[in-house]
């Protein structure tokens, strides 16, 4: 069977992954994706490398990589694009020459609708990762199977499609065999990003910040920076009487003398906020963290299943999450992994865990021991077993 996995990467870490490593120009097509999976920054991508180890014909594609994606075309004798229409035209070109049986795509919604159908002409069957209920459901037309850790993503679109597998990501159990010699670095870590569906991740680790917690916040933040008085005044009377933008110079006045508790939150975060770390980087640093915080998308719910429990375990630093009414069928608490149910619980569990170094270490080790022993690609793909009909 054949499986095209039509991906995209964060344009941050494809920018990080490029500045890093200038050699990558010389390089073929197959030795840059090469070192691109490498890195395992996807799950998916070591998904399809262990596939194509299963007896399966696999080829994963980063969309938007696009020296990547060039290169690709280069060696494959196709020029029938523009600057304009790069991706999808060579996205559609590596489907067409694949003929897959099965087009698995991912999450990035700009790709559905007209372009999921032009895909389906290529192939048997679509199916998707969405991992989170967003708020707005898109075109599904053309999609036969939704893969998701939440059984609530696009509920009322459940009838209209002929599967619906609710599944935990899973991860390379051989990641945690590159991470056994990184010393403990950091007591307590955040990573991950502050968007508009984190708002309340942004509350929680402010609250730990101004309680004192040491902890050390890996990410990005998606909000313009809070203004103090004077400049917002002024920068407001700009808009006023030059631009004659009355309502952004309301909003730069209420954001400079009235900000909002987010975005008090979100000031505070980007004062120490340290750079995003991707791939293998990431995985050192949740490996040299005593603990890690995870706080779900605003999205989520009370359901827990995010990237970020998994990562952290698989890594070797004690998870502390929220009590969600699903965590114990991933994690017994207490035992091998640590839970909140509030803010000010988070910060004593926080301090508590940090108090107690070698307690934290045993529930690090137990979450683990559980994370390769049930969250790995075998059973990724034995879960995934009716999409492809092995079993």
């Amino acid at each position: 069977m054949k499986v095209f996995f039509l991906w995209r990467y964060y344009p941050s870490y494809l920018d990080t992954f490029h500045s890093t490593r200038p050699h990558l120009g010389s390089l073929s097509y197959q030795e840059h994706w090469d070192l691109l999976l490498d890195d395992h920054f996807c799950c998916f991508a070591d998904l399809s490398r262990y596939m194509a180890g299963q007896g399966f014909e696999t080829q994963f594609a980063v969309g938007n990589a696009e020296m990547l994606q060039r290169k690709w075309a280069t060696e494959n004798d196709f020029s029938d694009y523009s600057d304009d229409d790069w991706e999808k035209a060579i996205l559609l070109e590596q489907a067409k020459r694949c003929q897959p049986d099965i087009v698995w795509i991912a999450s990035h919604f700009p790709y559905f609708g007209e372009f999921v159908q032009k895909i389906r002409g290529r192939c048997h069957k679509v199916i998707t990762w969405i991992g989170e209920p967003w708020p707005k459901i898109p075109c599904l037309d053309g999609i036969s199977v939704l893969i998701t850790e939440n059984p609530h993503t696009f509920e009322s679109a459940h009838t209209r499609l002929d599967k619906v597998i609710v599944t935990s990501p899973k991860f390379d159990s051989s990641i945690a065999g590159e991470l056994v010699n990184v010393p403990k670095k950091y007591e307590a870590v955040f990573v991950g990003q502050f968007t508009r569906v984190h708002q309340r991740r942004a509350n929680l680790i402010a609250h730990l910040l101004g309680n004192g917690l040491p902890v050390h916040v890996f990410g990005s933040v998606d909000e313009d920076k809070l203004p103090g008085p004077l400049d917002g005044l002024q920068l407001a009377a700009w808009y006023l009487l030059r631009r004659k933008d009355v309502r952004a110079g309301v909003r730069l006045i209420r954001r400079s003398l009235f900000p909002s508790q987010r975005e008090r939150d979100v000031e505070s975060i980007r004062r120490v906020c340290e750079r995003p770390v991707f791939g293998m980087d990431m995985w050192r640093t949740l490996a040299a963290s005593q603990i890690t915080i995870n706080v779900h998308a605003d999205i989520a719910g009370n359901y827990a299943g995010n990237m970020r429990m998994f990562e952290a375990t698989l890594a070797g630093s004690c998870l502390v999450t929220e009590a969600s009414e699903n965590i114990a069928d991933y994690f017994k608490p207490g035992e091998e992994v640590l839970t909140y149910s509030s803010d000010s619980e988070l910060v004593e569990v926080v301090r508590d865990a940090l108090a107690h170094p070698e307690e934290t270490r045993q529930i690090a080790q137990r979450g683990q021991a559980r994370a390769l022993r049930d969250y790995t690609l075998a059973k990724f793909l034995d879960d995934l077993g009716p999409v492809f009909h092995v079993r």
